[in-house]
């Protein structure tokens, strides 16, 4: 993931040689999309997955939580490469940016 490492067993993500804590929520959702390479994931799927039925967040959660994951894995969270909207559907996550 270019500068980018995750760390799966201590919820971390390391870019440029800065550490950054996973919430358990980020760490979920980031590991769903990763688990799915250049599959469109739903918002409504992300909601099922990792909240299940303990609460139903707003789909607007979800795409706070893609901030903040932005702003831990991307060198440009303005301009994500890795973690990618598509709009009206989802999040996808590509391994190989640019393909």
């Amino acid at each position: 993931m270019g500068k980018a490492e995750i760390n799966f067993k201590n919820f971390t993500v390391t870019r440029e040689g800065v550490e950054y804590p996973l919430s358990p929520k980020e760490y979920d959702i980031l590991k769903l999309l990763i688990s799915h390479p250049d599959e469109v994931i739903d918002r409504n799927r992300v909601i099922d997955v990792v909240w299940g039925d303990e609460y139903y967040p707003s789909p607007r959660t979800i795409d706070n939580f893609i901030l903040k994951l932005w702003s831990k894995i991307e060198d440009d969270p303005k301009n994500p490469r890795y973690i990618m909207t598509v709009h009206g559907a989802g999040y996808k996550f590509r391994p190989k940016p640019g393909d």
